[in-house]
């Protein structure tokens, strides 16, 4: 008896099955369509967007024999995904950039793949998932977004470092002056006074 429950007990125990290369495309097109739905995406809860995306995954046309997965499968192997992708978006930028005359496109994806394996010790094996994902809107949009970001903050530092070099400027000594240096700080004094009303 004991031998029985414990054969049935090993058969009912859950495999963990890799995702194909198929599947890892059905759920990163079922991310993106759904991430385009403007009419629910504002308003809805995490849950139900992940709700949503794995619908879209067990109803793909594509999926021909492929079995439904559940909501926190999906979720799992997409958070393999995305920052996987998005840190190989980087290396292939950087590649671009320091792209040499004459390299070809194949150059710059293997230089992309060389910069990606010596930052992170790995391979990066979701060149299929990137080839869709590289040039999504909201892709970008959420790099353009943290890219205004840090030029906003360069330009405060930028702006809040000359107000500190003005301030130095009035309340420098002048005693060691000359006339003609003298009246040239007064007047540049003045300016700043009336700039920003003091």
């Amino acid at each position: 008896i004991q031998l029985d429950g414990s054969a049935e007990n090993s058969s009912t125990k859950k495999i963990c099955v890799p995702f194909t290369v198929q599947e890892d495309i059905i759920l990163v097109r079922s991310w993106v369509n759904t991430s385009k739905d403007l009419i629910i995406g504002v308003d809805q809860t995490l849950r139900q967007y992940w709700s949503r995306i794995t619908e879209a995954y067990n109803n793909d046309e594509d999926r021909c024999e492929f079995i439904n997965k559940e909501s926190t499968q999906l979720k799992a192997r997409w958070n393999r995904i995305h920052p996987a992708v998005q840190k190989f978006i980087g290396c292939y930028k950087q590649a671009i950039s320091q792209k040499k005359s004459g390299s070809s496109e194949k150059d710059v994806m293997a230089f992309a793949h060389k910069i990606y394996t010596q930052d992170t010790g790995k391979k990066f094996n979701m060149e299929h998932a990137w080839v869709i994902l590289r040039d999504e809107p909201k892709w970008e949009a959420n790099k353009l977004k943290a890219k205004n970001a840090y030029a906003s903050r360069l330009i405060e530092l930028k702006e809040a470092q000359e107000r500190c070099l003005e301030y130095e400027t009035i309340m420098k000594d002048t005693s060691n002056m000359n006339e003609t240096q003298h009246e040239a700080h007064e007047k540049y004094c003045n300016y700043l006074k009336q700039q920003y009303g003091f």
